[in-house]
């Protein structure tokens, strides 16, 4: 399968991934994108929509491979490519933390915390 060169958002995705930026949610828009694909993994959801745009080269988002073997290795019934699951995932997880932006409770320590697994002392 040809993987895409670039990866981005919808238009509404990428809006709200600006202003969690401006907002300095993450110290730079790409850290809230690869956040954003990690929270959606962490919560099992993934995005259905489709369009996205460009705002990203796949190697600026992914320099060491790291999310894309995570997602083939957790996906691996993907009958699309790697990077295109990347984008439905980023997708899913700038809306999951804009909606939390605009209810007030986004705190990425939070959100963290609940996706942790507990240690063994700890059950």
């Amino acid at each position: 399968m040809n993987e895409p060169a670039d990866i981005g958002l919808t238009d509404e995705g990428k809006d709200k991934l600006k202003i969690l930026d401006e907002e300095n949610y993450f110290k730079l828009m790409v850290d809230g994108y690869r956040f954003s694909i990690a929270i959606a993994i962490a919560h099992r959801q993934i995005s259905s929509t489709s369009g996205f745009g460009t705002i990203f080269h796949t190697k600026t988002v992914d320099p060491d491979d790291t999310i894309y073997w995570s997602i083939k290795a957790l996906y691996p019934e993907l009958t699309e490519p790697i990077y295109k699951t990347a984008e439905r995932l980023a997708e899913w997880g700038v809306n999951y933390l804009y909606g939390k932006y605009i209810e007030d409770d986004l705190s990425i320590i939070d959100i963290m915390e609940s996706v942790l697994i507990p240690s063994e002392q700890e059950k």
